[in-house]
């Protein structure tokens, strides 16, 4: 099963800025380390926004559950990188409680 609505998923500047291209973040600035040495940087979001879109496009979901928040889904997959170095990533989307959109909430390597 592909991710529903993936057609209308989306990464939020701030999930890029402040948490996974973030060298501060408690969680994300080792996440950062990794993105940035793929080529990814803060001053081209969209390639990493695109990037991180495809992955779900392209993939099937791996997993599903509903939380409090809405339904949650892991999608895995090769993310496409500026430097062509191949990265395995999970990624993690949500769609909000009486919502349809998923957004992401999460993204690492595996």
């Amino acid at each position: 099963m592909k991710l529903p609505n993936v057609e209308r998923a989306v990464v939020a500047d701030s999930k890029l800025t402040e948490y996974l291209l973030s060298t501060t973040h408690a969680e994300g600035k080792e996440k950062a380390v990794v993105f940035f040495s793929r080529g990814f940087s803060v001053e081209r979001l969209d390639e990493l926004r695109q990037a991180l879109l495809q992955v779900a496009q392209e993939n099937p979901v791996t997993q599903s559950s509903e939380t409090v928040h809405g339904m949650k889904f892991v999608v895995e997959g090769r993310l496409r990188t500026p430097n062509g170095l191949p990265l395995s990533l999970r990624t993690i989307w949500m769609i909000d409680r009486g919502g349809t959109i998923p957004r992401l909430i999460s993204a690492y390597p595996l």
